[in-house]
């Protein structure tokens, strides 16, 4: 998504919370080969959208992900180190 392409995934494990389907990417029903290849198949159906998924993509993402997330981790572990002095 970082890198302004569509995205193609699973829908487990919080995907569906950051990939808007049909949007910014496909989500897959389940981790099995028919449900990915029926999620490429809806991009290859839009591949001609596909500059503009991966534009919305990378924009998402952006929104989701700090640009400098090692100093916000680390100032969280900071912060959790002081409250237990």
């Amino acid at each position: 998504m970082l890198c302004g392409r569509p995205v193609v995934a699973t829908n487990v494990a919080g995907h569906s919370e950051v990939i808007e389907d049909g949007v910014v990417g496909f989500l897959a029903d389940a981790p099995t080969v028919a449900s990915v290849a029926k999620a490429l198949e809806r991009l290859w159906e839009r591949r001609s959208e596909a500059e503009q998924i991966g534009k919305a993509a990378a924009v998402r993402i952006r929104q989701l992900v700090p640009p400098d997330p090692i100093q916000v981790f680390s100032g969280k572990i900071k912060k959790l180190l002081e409250a237990h002095r």
